[in-house]
């Protein structure tokens, strides 16, 4: 992320999102997918269907947080 005042208000502040920062959110859109593939994983404790039911519920999540 990177901030910069306006030259001619300094009290605006502009925020961005550096290159890193656009590979880091792209790197972190995987996380919901691999989570419900180790979770699928562990048998009984989490069917099918409650993973389905947590991969929906995290990548809502996810798009409730990039909606800022």
């Amino acid at each position: 992320m990177k901030r910069s005042r306006l030259p001619e208000d300094e009290r605006v502040v502009t925020v961005t999102i550096t290159k890193e920062g656009m590979a880091l959110r792209e790197k972190a859109k995987a996380i919901p997918q691999a989570l419900a593939c180790r979770l699928a994983k562990k048998g009984d404790l989490f069917t099918p269907e409650k993973v389905d039911t947590l991969r929906k519920q995290l990548y809502r999540i996810i798009d409730a947080l990039g909606k800022d």
